[in-house]
């Protein structure tokens, strides 16, 4: 789980918070689930920065 308020020119621009429950430990393609789970986050995180930035 994470949260956090992003800010742009010292402003806030938007807050993120993401649940991650019930993850697997490792995902059928091999990848660990934390790891997947974080490279979710930082997608979400990116994709919110383009469109909002």
């Amino acid at each position: 789980m994470d949260a956090g308020i992003v800010y742009k020119n010292d402003a806030p621009l938007f807050i993120l918070t993401a649940y991650t429950e019930h993850v697997p430990e490792t995902l059928p393609d091999g990848t660990p689930g934390f790891a997947a789970a974080n490279q979710l986050i930082g997608k979400l995180a990116r994709l919110c920065w383009d469109t909002l930035g």
